[in-house]
């Protein structure tokens, strides 16, 4: 375990009482940090509407899907252009409620290996460029 994994590295301890209490402090802050990152993830549901309002997702902190709703925008469009615009609006909330859930893990816990993975999820995540060619939901 390096130093850095390792609170107590470099401290010398005279009895088991005061390494007990160096422990047990340690554990409550990691405790309250767990407990403000939970906090700051169960408000991460991201709502995003293509333009005209054709279709609105709502997805949660980590992409999943809770709700689509097709506007009165969405009727003289194609199949393809509401796949298009359906794909590009949830790219774009996935990308949003990523972004959040990172910044609040980060702000909290620091870089960890979970937030550096959902930084690389997120840059696999197309762009509205990469999905919205000319004519679609415009």
């Amino acid at each position: 375990m390096s130093q850095a994994q390792n609170p107590f590295a470099g401290q010398n301890f005279t009895t088991a009482e005061e390494l007990m209490r160096n422990v047990t402090k340690h554990v409550a802050e990691a405790q309250a940090k767990a407990e403000q990152a939970r906090t700051a993830l169960a408000d991460g549901d991201v709502t995003v509407s293509s333009p005209r309002d054709a279709i609105t997702v709502t997805v949660t902190p980590m992409g999943t899907i809770k709700s689509v709703r097709f506007g009165l925008a969405s009727e003289p469009m194609t199949p393809a252009q509401l796949t298009t615009a359906f794909m590009t609006t949830y790219h774009k909330a996935t990308r949003q409620a990523m972004e959040r859930s990172v910044a609040a893990l980060e702000s909290t816990l620091g870089e960890t290996m979970v937030t550096r993975q959902m930084r690389q999820q997120m840059a696999e995540i197309p762009t509205e460029d990469d999905a919205n060619p000319k004519g679609a939901d415009r």
